[in-house]
């Protein structure tokens, strides 16, 4: 059995619950009250758990950074780590990796 819940039958619904005191309920009106708690009740929990994971990234939120600022603290770091950049400039030797002016020179 499929219920959709819809306002207009939600709103009959809570009309029925205050004016049907000690009257007899079908039971598609109990299936459908039954079906309207589990799921007003699913919402209040996923609303609960979302409030939770908002507040958890919140704690653990980092300031946003431009990419020019992402962009210069690795290069920073790259710098920290190997020094200066230095260009060495010109072709190098393939088998050994030495500059070419090094080598004419030594030839």
């Amino acid at each position: 059995m499929t219920i959709n819940l819809d306002p207009g039958t939600t709103l009959a619904a809570t009309e029925a619950l205050r004016s049907r005191r000690g009257r007899p309920w079908t039971d598609e009106q109990v299936a459908y009250l039954v079906a309207l708690a589990y799921d007003t009740g699913r919402r209040h929990t996923l609303a609960a758990d979302l409030a939770e994971t908002v507040a958890c990234w919140q704690e653990n939120h980092t300031p946003a950074q431009t990419r020019e600022q992402r962009v210069a603290a690795r290069l920073a770091e790259m710098e920290r780590r190997s020094g200066p950049p230095a260009y060495q400039g010109g072709p190098v030797d393939w088998e050994t990796g030495r500059p070419l002016r090094a080598l004419e020179a030594v030839a």
